[in-house]
């Protein structure tokens, strides 16, 4: 199959996904460039070839197999080299499905195109979704909106899994260190200087692989712990604050509360495993 295109904008769904796709196209000899804004939000698989990308004023080299995207707000300008094709899948989604894809993470700002070393993992999904291509796609249109959710969220952990060495294997190495023992008053300055980051280049890299400050992340492996001590044991619950390093009883309620929705006493009663001899 040369090309093929499902375009199921406007068929009802009977289980809606706030991530609905509205056309996939699909060629495997693509010519020329695309030179143009757009106003949806889009996914493209080159799966072989390569060429370039362009956003506007900054430019790679793409080589398969990657995933490009173009969004509402920009000038896009790509394609294979002069003379020669690429085979690519394309997902278009509408523009009010910007929140839900940017909530997903799977539209982020400052990543604009991801290599995609393990490339068999997306192939089973590929040949699902040309199979909806062979029949009416109005009667698999829920699973085909989550078949492309998929596409995208294997492509980005196959890039993930992939991205081993450099600024990310840094962060990575921080935060294990952390992982191993959230007790430490960690000194993530001390810390980014020691993988010969900068403490500013550090947060900024810390906040895009890890979502949330370093401070914050330490706050809620602590948080996490708690509510392990909360339901496996008896402590009580100024003990299991004091232990991890809450000094404060009501500032780790608060924080508490903020993390789980509840007080600590509320979520020891709902979700306390009852501890008797015979477990011992």
């Amino acid at each position: 199959m040369d090309k093929f295109t499902i375009h199921v904008a406007n068929q009802p769904r009977r289980f809606p996904s706030p991530i609905g796709v509205n056309t996939i196209g699909y060629s495997r000899y693509k010519r020329g460039l695309v030179d143009n804004g757009f106003d949806c939000w889009n996914f493209s698989f080159i799966l072989s070839g390569e060429g370039d990308y362009q956003v506007d004023d900054q430019r790679w080299r793409v080589r398969a197999p990657c995933v490009i995207t173009q969004r509402p707000g920009s000038h896009y300008r790509y394609g294979a080299d002069e003379g020669e094709t690429w085979e690519e899948l394309f997902l278009i989604y509408p523009l009010d499905c910007g929140l839900a894809l940017r909530e997903a993470r799977l539209m982020q700002p400052d990543r604009h195109w991801w290599q995609v070393g393990r490339s068999g993992l997306l192939h089973p999904l590929l040949r699902e979704l040309r199979g909806y291509a062979n029949g009416d796609p109005a009667h698999h249109v829920d699973r085909i909106d989550r078949l492309c959710e998929r596409l995208v969220l294997e492509s980005l952990l196959a890039a993930a899994n992939d991205e081993r060495s450099g600024p990310e294997q840094s962060v990575r190495a921080i935060r294990h260190e952390v992982e191993m023992d959230p007790l430490i008053d960690h000194d993530f300055d001390a810390m980014a200087r020691e993988q010969g980051l900068s403490p500013t280049h550090f947060r900024r890299l810390w906040n895009r692989y890890v979502g949330v400050p370093p401070a914050r992340y330490r706050q809620e492996l602590l948080l996490r712990r708690a509510c392990r001590e909360l339901v496996e044991t008896n402590k009580p619950i100024t003990d299991v604050a004091t232990e991890l390093g809450f000094t404060d009883p009501l500032y780790f309620s608060r924080r508490f509360r903020a993390f789980s929705g509840q007080a600590p006493s509320a979520y020891r009663s709902q979700f306390a495993i009852t501890l008797t001899l015979d477990d011992l």
